[in-house]
C-alpha cells in the first residue's frame, strides 16, 4: 500500500488499522515529520498488536496527522 501526503508543517503522523467494532488492532507510528510532500510504502503483515494474525473481514486503516484523519477501508482474506 503507497500512502503519499503533504504536511504544511512539522507533525507526528500515525497509521491505525481498526477492527469493524472499532477497535485499534495495530497502531504503527511513522515518526514526526518535517513540512512537504511525503510518499511512503507500507506493508502491515496482518497481525495484531500481540502478532497474532487477525481474523478474514474488512478493516479501517486511518491516517492520522496531528488533528486530520483520512479513512480507506481494506479487506484481510484469509483461507
Amino acid at each position: 500500500m503507497r500512502i503519499a501526503f503533504s504536511l504544511e508543517k512539522f507533525s507526528d503522523v500515525t497509521l491505525l488499522i481498526i477492527s469493524s467494532s472499532g477497535r485499534i488492532v495495530k497502531k504503527m507510528e511513522m515518526r514526526s515529520m518535517s513540512e512537504g510532500l511525503h510518499q511512503y510504502d507500507v506493508t502491515w503483515d496482518g497481525l495484531n498488536e500481540n502478532n497474532t494474525p487477525v481474523p478474514s473481514g474488512v478493516y479501517l486503516c486511518q491516517l492520522r496527522i496531528g488533528d486530520y484523519l483520512n479513512t480507506k477501508k481494506i479487506a484481510v482474506i484469509r483461507r
